[in-house]
């Protein structure tokens, strides 16, 4: 059976990395743990490269944060010209999906 792809933005990386014990953390976690594939665009592995090194609360060093953009490249880049076929709200209430 084929692992679940997800496509974060950038604040869902940072976020799960500098929180790792939060909704994107335990994405990231689950990333980690082979449970799921992180797919993102290189546009939101800049953003990431970007904004870890001016948190405070980030657990990475310069050559981690390099690594872990590495691991990402390691599954097809999407391009930023990329457009998802099915939207999928997953953390709205359905009701309010619907709406936008």
């Amino acid at each position: 059976m084929a692992r679940l792809r997800v496509v974060p933005n950038a604040n869902v990386l940072v976020s799960g990395i500098a929180y790792p014990g939060s909704i994107p953390g335990k994405i990231i976690g689950t990333w980690r743990a082979g449970g799921i594939d992180i797919v993102p665009s290189r546009h939101i592995i800049d953003e990431m490269i970007r904004v870890l090194p001016r948190l405070s609360r980030n657990p990475l060093g310069p050559d981690d944060i390099r690594d872990l953009a590495d691991s990402f490249t390691s599954w097809p880049i999407l391009s930023s010209q990329t457009v998802p076929a099915t939207r999928i709200c997953a953390i709205s209430p359905i009701s309010q999906c619907s709406q936008r």
